[in-house]
């Protein structure tokens, strides 16, 4: 059966109070468009802000709507929603429910709330929303929809801490005068899976006891490491092998004014 769903405005008065007309028949509690529920916001479309959804069949009757009113200045409430009897089953609460959603999102209202007694709780939950005799769904956009629920975020946060800790956390290099002398000038590490290091080559690439480096570089792929001497200018350049270890290539010296102050390397 061929039904339309479409978003009416305030200013569409007759069908508006139709659709109410329609749908609150049908409720445990009946109501229409005199209820004084409805007359509030009716009477204050601009300061209530509603939202309707109604669905019409392809003659033109009313069988199905939506209504709910923005809560602040990013939520939305779920006033009422209902079909009526021989419409049911076919899917078309959740058509209604979509097109609430979508032109919630649009207006970039981050969350929907709405009340629901038991027997109806199945068919928000299934479209979604948590909670029980008050339920809530948050629409894209919204940081629950991105990074989930409070305690969803406080454990991302926490596996954050955690593996910026295991980044962080380094092999000291021995400085008692009574243990190994510590290296001079950059030195070889490798990385482990869960993130601590592991010391490669403590003299990878010490050049002698006056090269005194003043800057390194890597290039933008990592395979190649240069290393700057203060004084001569010269530039030490390295291959970085696969594992992390780095194997001298050569030394190009009076290529850089040092002695004049220059003391930064850039590789490309």
């Amino acid at each position: 059966m061929d039904v339309k769903v479409e978003l009416r405005e305030p200013s569409d008065a007759d069908e508006v109070l139709s659709a109410l007309d329609v749908i609150g028949a049908d409720f445990t509690l009946p109501f229409d468009h005199t209820d004084p529920r409805m007359q509030r916001i009716l009477a204050e479309p601009t300061r209530e802000n509603p939202l309707f959804v109604i669905a019409t069949t392809a003659a033109g009757e009313i069988c199905g709507a939506a209504f709910a009113l923005r809560s602040g200045s990013d939520g939305a409430l779920l006033a009422t929603i209902g079909v009526v009897a021989a419409h049911r089953g076919t899917g078309l609460g959740r058509r209604l429910m979509e097109h609430i959603e979508a032109t919630c999102t649009e207006e970039n209202i981050t969350g929907i709330v709405l009340g629901a007694v038991p027997e109806a709780r199945p068919f928000y939950r299934h479209l979604g929303y948590t909670g029980k005799s008050a339920m809530h769904k948050s629409l894209p956009g919204s940081a629950a929809a991105r990074y989930g629920d409070d305690d969803e975020r406080r454990r991302r946060l926490d596996d954050l801490r955690t593996r910026r800790a295991a980044r962080t956390s380094t092999v000291p290099t021995p400085t008692s005068h009574e243990g190994p002398k510590a290296p001079e000038g950059p030195v070889s590490y490798a990385i482990n899976p869960n993130g601590t290091t592991h010391l490669i080559k403590g003299e990878a690439a010490f050049l002698g006891a006056l090269s005194q480096p003043v800057d390194l570089a890597q290039t933008a792929n990592s395979h190649y490491l240069y290393l700057l001497l203060r004084g001569s200018g010269a530039v030490a350049a390295f291959k970085v092998s696969t594992d992390g270890s780095l194997h001298r290539l050569g030394v190009t010296t009076g290529g850089l004014p040092v002695a004049d102050g220059a003391s930064g390397l850039a590789a490309y």
